[in-house]
């Protein structure tokens, strides 16, 4: 198949990452792959094997080069990125994609609702791709048919896991005893985020013999309430890291305390390493973790103390949720949504395909 992929972010945004992961194993499978980005994209330098098409700078440029692209690749599917690319899809899908003979779906990795639903009630676009059945639900309640969303997990590769440093020597640039427990979590500043939250449960905590390490939060805007809460002697804010598979070995519980969740890269990238997972019941995260990890009520920092505590002070509690986190892996292989989309196209061509027979 001919597949274009189109995506409107000029970030490597976690669903950014998700498509190349996507385009890099669908090329594998023998499929031809163009990748159409906006100009000076960063997902460009990350994908040195992909055909990257770069749109001018000003949006409503985009159209003459994406159509130009259309009729010298002739694709089979068009598939969408983030929001203004699925908006874009929707109407030009509706101009020229009987001229082209393509096929358009969109892809949804969140799940709070789009500020303008229109473009999602647009029969330009033939299928909605979505990270979660939490995410799907989200589509089916601003009108989108439930038979046009199709529910296909992210994936990891294993590249994205592979730690650069052994675990000594990341334990000794922290100066971290590793006889002590190590809490770790992947977050940002954003309050959505809920890093606010797992402070406030750490504080609560009268066990002393464990570690923090928060990446992606900024000491200027956690390191203050760590010294408001007296935790700061054993908490670790470690901003942006490149590789997060450095500090993903060292944990012994991962924990994940947003308030609104999809399918989060961090949940895949805790289970490649078997991590015992304590996490808040939003969105896609209870479709993996039930019966596989601990959750709790979103904000509710006293019920993951009481997880917390529970984790820290056993150590057959965590291996046993070790050896359940490990069995999750094969859902999120590079290889199993690979085959997913594909199956996904093909059966979307022949049923257009017996629909003009007809």
């Amino acid at each position: 198949m001919k597949i274009i992929f189109f995506s409107s972010s000029q970030t490597s945004s976690g669903g950014t990452r998700q498509a190349l992961y996507s385009a890099q194993e669908l090329q594998k499978l023998g499929h031809e792959i163009i990748f159409v980005v906006p100009s000076k994209s960063s997902i460009i330098d990350k994908g040195p094997d992909i055909d990257w098409i770069e749109l001018p700078g000003k949006a409503n440029l985009w159209k003459k080069t994406f159509l130009d692209t259309v009729q010298k690749f002739q694709p089979d599917i068009v598939h969408a990125f983030h929001n203004k690319a699925v908006k874009k899809i929707s109407w030009w899908s509706l101009l020229f994609k009987k001229k082209y003979h393509f096929l358009s779906l969109a892809h949804r990795g969140v799940v709070f609702r789009p500020n303008n639903p229109l473009p999602y009630w647009s029969p330009g676009i033939d299928c909605f791709t979505a990270n979660s059945h939490a995410c799907a639900k989200k589509l089916t309640s601003i009108g989108v048919p439930r038979k046009k969303v199709k529910v296909i997990y992210n994936c990891l590769p294993p590249q994205r896991v592979l730690p650069a440093n052994p675990p000594d020597v990341i334990l000794k640039k922290l100066g971290i005893n590793k006889k002590k427990v190590i809490i770790g979590t992947i977050s940002g500043d954003s309050p959505n985020k809920g890093i606010d939250v797992l402070l406030q449960a750490i504080a609560r905590l009268d066990d002393t013999n464990f570690e923090l390490i928060i990446i992606g939060g900024t000491t200027k805007k956690w390191l203050p309430v760590c010294h408001q809460l007296n935790i700061h002697t054993f908490t670790h804010i470690l901003g942006h890291q490149e590789n997060i598979a450095d500090y993903l070995q060292l944990f012994d519980i991962f924990c994940i305390p947003s308030f609104s969740e999809s399918m989060p890269n961090t949940l895949l990238e805790a289970t490649h390493f078997g991590l015992p997972i304590v996490a808040s019941n939003v969105g896609g995260i209870p479709e993996v973790l039930e019966g596989n990890g601990l959750l709790f009520p979103a904000g509710d920092s006293k019920q993951l103390t009481h997880h917390l505590k529970q984790l820290i002070s056993s150590p057959a509690l965590r291996n046993s949720l070790r050896q359940k986190s490990l069995s999750l892996k094969k859902l999120f292989l590079p290889q199993t949504k690979a085959r997913a989309l594909e199956n996904l196209y093909r059966n979307l061509i022949s049923k257009r395909d017996n629909t003009h027979v007809g």
